[in-house]
């Protein structure tokens, strides 16, 4: 049976707040819309085109307190999608993080408590449909304790217990318990060294075959200056099922942050192992580019590259914003000896046509190689998109939009080409 985390997680996270004063709001923010769209294509189909009127209903709200004991963020929206023709399921969704901290590294206790949920596709070759959408739910508490014993140096003890659970389809459950000791060196006040050592047990619920424990240890550095951050990690990993299969690999991570007047560059270079359940952890994904996370219909454990950098520059003109992205990932897949690969670009440009209006342009392309069988077909996604924005006042506005999206598929019956003809009216706050 299922250990059950995510029951302890909110008790401990309700009892934090009892215990602790309130905490002071910094702010918080939201938005509400409606919009209408109409499809030519709304089943996603290459020979049996239906066009529809597509309805979407959307709700964000988020929120960031603090104060001497902690701190508490917040970013979550929900979303009602509604097809006429029923293409689709009607379906809603739910999508944000938030994290409670409480204490400081400065202090000796620290408690993390985090939630996030994600909309993912079913497999790694799916059409981008409701019917095809999963949620991926991620709970987890970290307790961690600090040890100061020089004003430079700091040993630590930490703990994560996490919860992850998949709304439509609990196969992929599975809980993740892990314990780091950690020594952190401040060279100086910008920099700093630190040597940890972790070992995590991973437990499937459905699939207690494939539960593993992954051992690592590696050196991490870490520089924060005012224009220029950056960290490196670099060590080894290796996990053993408890059939007693091993598996050894490197380990890096390497993450630069980069701003100097109208330009921001992001850099983040990774290797590491992880699963068909976890996947990344429901880190941030790259806008307009939906994909499984390395979900398949079984439990594996992940070899993953994976390389994404950002460049946003308002330097073209006075009234213009370019933000660029490349992504590449490279997954394989332990248990079953197959690799897949995703990799493509994002990139959208805002020209401000006044103080009240601007226009978009956004163009993504993806390329995904997958193998067959367990893992799909190869296939590539393409979406252009034009949209106009005009904002009546400091809380309402209204859009139009269209979007032209194209799938290529090497089983040319997934191919297909949907275009998309939307108007959206919105309130923020």
């Amino acid at each position: 049976m299922k250990k059950n985390v995510i029951g302890p997680a909110i008790g401990c996270f309700v009892s934090s707040l009892v215990v602790a004063p309130p905490l002071m709001a910094d702010g918080y923010f939201g938005s509400i819309s409606a919009s209408v769209f109409h499809s030519d294509n709304g089943n996603k189909s290459v020979d049996n085109k239906i066009s529809e009127v597509q309805e979407q209903y959307d709700l964000t709200l988020g929120a960031s307190y603090e104060n001497y004991i902690g701190k508490f963020e917040a970013d979550y929206g929900v979303s009602y999608r509604r097809f006429s023709e029923e293409t689709q399921p009607n379906k809603s969704t739910l999508e944000g993080h938030s994290a409670l901290q409480l204490g400081h590294p400065s202090e000796v206790a620290e408690l993390l408590i985090e939630h996030s949920r994600q909309t993912l596709l079913s497999r790694p070759d799916s059409v981008d449909l409701t019917s095809n959408q999963e949620e991926r739910e991620v709970l987890a508490i970290t307790p961690k304790l600090n040890w100061h014993f020089t004003p430079a140096d700091t040993l630590f003890v930490q703990g994560n217990f996490s919860d992850i659970s998949y709304l439509e389809n609990d196969l992929n459950d599975s809980t993740r318990a892990s314990g780091t000791l950690g020594l952190l060196h401040n060279i100086t006040e910008v920099d700093s060294l630190g040597l940890n050592i972790n070992s995590t047990k991973v437990d499937f619920e459905f699939f207690p075959d494939a539960n593993y424990t992954l051992r690592s240890a590696f050196l991490t550095y870490a520089v924060h200056l005012r224009q220029l951050s950056y960290s490196l990690k670099a060590g080894g990993s290796q996990s053993e099922t408890d059939d007693g299969k091993k598996y050894t690999d490197p380990t890096y991570l390497a993450s630069l942050n980069f701003k100097s007047g109208v330009n921001t560059f992001e850099l983040n270079i990774a290797r590491e192992l992880t699963d068909t359940s976890f996947g990344g952890g429901n880190r941030n994904t790259i806008p307009g580019n939906q994909s499984s996370d390395g979900g398949i219909d079984l439990s594996s454990q992940i070899n993953r590259k994976r390389i994404d950098a950002r460049w946003s520059t308002t330097g073209i003109c006075t009234r213009c914003t370019l933000t660029a992205n490349i992504f590449k990932t490279d997954d394989d897949y332990l248990s079953i000896n197959k690799s897949a690969s995703e990799r493509g670009i994002n990139i959208v440009g805002d020209y401000l046509l006044s103080s009240a209006s601007n226009i978009s342009l956004g163009f993504t392309q993806s390329d995904h190689r997958l193998p067959g069988d367990l893992l799909g077909q190869n296939y590539k996604r393409t979406i252009s998109t034009l949209a106009y924005t005009h904002r009546i006042g400091k809380s309402f506005s209204v859009k139009a939009s269209l979007s032209d999206e194209k799938r290529t598929d090497d089983n040319s019956l997934m191919d297909y080409r949907e275009k998309l003809v939307g108007i959206n009216l919105g309130y923020s706050f």
